[in-house]
């Protein structure tokens, strides 16, 4: 699955911009965390992610809220 996976190509630099102004981002995903991890650190993108939420994180999946709270 994360050979497969890649980003929208403006993304990293999306993300490089938005760490530099010191906005805070995360992910909330259903998706196991350390595989959300690897995609990132594939595509030298984690150091901007400052939270992940993954499957594993929450008891109720979406459409639950329990993620975003």
């Amino acid at each position: 699955m994360t050979d497969l996976t890649f980003l929208f190509q403006n993304t990293p630099v999306t993300l490089e911009r938005l760490h530099k102004e010191g906005r805070k981002t995360a992910i909330v995903s259903t998706k196991f965390r350390c595989r959300i991890e690897k995609i990132l650190k594939k595509e030298a993108v984690l150091q901007y992610i400052d939270l992940i939420i993954g499957g594993e994180d929450v008891k109720k999946h979406k459409p639950d809220a329990e993620g975003l709270l």
